[in-house]
């Protein structure tokens, strides 16, 4: 099952972002570059259907399959 990446943007006229990948280290690398990117609001849909709000994921960087 897919993981969900979704984000916003702050800036005006840029709306949403949502993408699903196949894994969690891919989930995760592609949150932390739409934070890079200046998105904010990003979160990850796990496989179990929890939501992973930006803190919650950034504890686990160092601990990504």
């Amino acid at each position: 099952m897919p993981f969900i990446v979704q984000a916003t943007s702050n800036k005006p006229g840029e709306g949403s972002f949502t993408v699903t990948k196949a894994t969690r280290k891919d989930a995760l690398e592609t949150a932390v570059g739409l934070l890079g990117q200046g998105l904010s609001s990003v979160t990850i849909i796990g496989d179990n259907g929890r939501v992973y709000t930006t803190p919650e994921f950034a504890k686990t960087i160092g601990d990504a399959d």
